[in-house]
């Protein structure tokens, strides 16, 4: 064919349209790639509880929002990074098993979109970044920080998870940690409401992922996951929900 003819047809807006077509396709699998990366659900509703904890620390502090703009930003981008570098992380980590449940087997760490090594480095980068961030707005935040964060991979994901139906409690002390982080950033003597918001986030956890383990209970059973639902039956687990929900 002429060369000519191959350069005028590569110029075709019909094959231009659809290389732009193609690219956008591509960076948009990618994003939704990094999002489910990252848990964004995760990030997000614990973003909530973060600033929470900010903004009642501001109250009963007598500070306002604006003479401490600085920590309220650290404050949230660092929980935002800890939070989701612990979930990156977690990813990493069960990658061999979340190709069993329905509701996880599509992750870039199970396709194998995103490279396992790419996976590692980010997540322990965001964790880092983050940790550094609140340590900027106060020792008592990177603290706290650092003990959600290790809780969530070290005590949940390595250790309770695929071992003891614990795993829910342990899990829900990180999940519980972001408003005592974002109340340290204000300021780091935690007073007593502090910690009523802690319990209060601690206790909501519980009753929420026994539902989930209950409806996907074959799930965790096959990927071999001791969620309270798989180990002590579904009677057991209503009756410990019920407690939950009454406290």
């Amino acid at each position: 064919m002429d060369n000519s003819r191959i350069i005028n047809s590569a110029r075709n807006p019909m094959f231009e349209a659809a290389a732009h077509r193609e690219s956008d396709i591509q960076t948009t699998s990618l994003w939704n790639d990094f999002l489910s990366l990252v848990k964004i659900g995760i990030v997000n509703s614990n973003l909530i509880t973060a600033f929470t904890g900010i903004w009642l620390a501001l109250y009963f502090t007598n500070q306002t929002f604006i003479e401490s703009i600085d920590k309220v930003l650290l404050g949230m981008f660092g929980n935002a990074l800890v939070i989701a570098g612990g979930c990156v992380l977690n990813n990493y980590i069960d990658s061999d098993i979340d190709h069993v449940m329905e509701r996880t087997k599509t992750r870039p760490t199970v396709t194998g979109t995103i490279g396992r090594t790419k996976v590692l480095i980010l997540g322990l980068s965001f964790s880092l970044i983050g940790l550094l961030l609140l340590l900027m707005a106060s020792i008592p935040a990177a603290i706290y920080g650092f003990i959600g964060l290790f809780t969530y991979v070290v005590l949940y994901t390595l250790w309770t998870k695929r071992r003891h139906p614990i795993n829910t409690i342990v899990g829900s002390i990180s999940g519980a940690a972001p408003p005592l982080i974002g109340w340290a950033a204000i300021d780091p003597n935690l007073s007593i409401e502090a910690w009523i918001l802690f319990l209060i986030m601690f206790i909501w956890q519980p009753p929420h992922f026994y539902a989930l383990a209950m409806k996907k209970c074959e799930e965790y059973r096959k990927a071999g996951v001791p969620m309270l639902p798989v180990v002590r039956g579904f009677a057991e687990t209503k009756s410990i929900l019920l407690l939950l929900l009454l406290a």
